[in-house]
């Protein structure tokens, strides 16, 4: 399966043969998951739910440095 993850105004592709969760796709990204939000089709999905076909993810930057 293709995973398509835009972030920051960059898309990039996971493929994997596995079921993934969303964590496990951001973690493969490079992207700190605590201080993201996850989107797909303008709806949030939370990072323990499981992709198992191709699929594209939004990334939206929650946290700010202090």
């Amino acid at each position: 399966m293709r995973i398509s993850i835009l972030y920051q105004g960059t898309t990039q592709h996971i493929d994997s043969e596995k079921k993934l969760t969303v964590k496990e796709v951001l973690i493969k990204a490079g992207i700190h998951s605590s201080m993201v939000l996850v989107c797909n089709e303008n709806q949030i999905i939370p990072q323990t739910s499981v992709i198992n076909s191709d699929i594209e993810l939004e990334i939206i930057d929650v946290g700010s440095g202090g």
